[in-house]
């Protein structure tokens, strides 16, 4: 009998003892971290490009207002500061076309987009944030802003300076922002060194006397510098 205790204590002794080992070898493994897309310091040279239209008016209101399209190329650089949290900036030239419409935007007299309002070939410096959707890291959000500086016109305005002033326009080449708002598509694969981005863009426009807000999209080929 008492060596049936001896030897049921010996065996308990034994269990616990390489249960404790066992939990000591688990902790002091460490744990994979997660293969990701982007990794915290990684740097990314972008090749940009994108358009968009734009409507002065409250939006879908079909009144007279103006017309904006634009289109931006350029190249961007980008900086994870975390594993999903990027910042960048870059240099683009943009230019656009902007239409006033006298009247509803149905009216057969808007039909042939005659009143040019200005053709603004600017220099564009954004300054961006990018969250890659942890779980779902080739969808990414954005936020942003863009500083215009318009270099020059391509085209003379044909509208009249004082129906102009009457609607609140103008047509001095100020500097104006953009604030984009992004939802893409991130097609880099884990490892690789470069890869395509594609980004639908809502593009809240600021000038001097009134405020546009457009829709367009942004293609881009992103290269891993490191």
């Amino acid at each position: 009998m008492f060596m049936k205790k001896i030897a049921i204590m010996l065996i308990a002794a034994v269990v616990l003892h390489g249960a404790v080992f066992a939990q000591e070898e688990a902790a002091e493994e460490p744990v994979a971290k997660k293969e990701t897309i982007h990794k915290q310091g990684d740097m990314l040279l972008s090749i940009d490009f994108g358009l968009h239209g734009a409507y002065s008016g409250t939006p879908f209101e079909l009144k007279k207002g103006s017309l904006l399209f634009a289109a931006e190329a350029g190249a961007g650089f980008d900086y994870y500061a975390l594993d999903f949290l990027s910042v960048s900036s870059g240099l683009f030239v943009h230019e656009s076309l902007s239409l006033y419409l006298k009247n509803d935007i149905l009216e057969s007299s808007n039909i042939d987009l005659g009143d040019i309002l200005k053709t603004p070939f600017c220099l564009s410096i954004p300054i961006r944030a990018h969250v890659n959707i942890p779980g779902a890291e080739f969808l990414y959000v954005g936020l942003g802003l863009q500083f215009n500086i318009p270099l020059f016109s391509i085209l003379e305005a044909s509208v009249d300076e004082k129906e102009l002033s009457d609607a609140g326009l103008d047509t001095k080449g100020s500097m104006f922002l953009n604030m984009p708002i992004d939802l893409g598509f991130d097609f880099i694969k884990k490892g690789a060194s470069k890869g395509a981005r594609l980004t639908f863009r809502i593009v809240p426009t600021f000038f001097k006397n009134y405020t546009t807000v457009g829709f367009g999209f942004n293609v881009a080929t992103a290269y891993k510098l490191n």
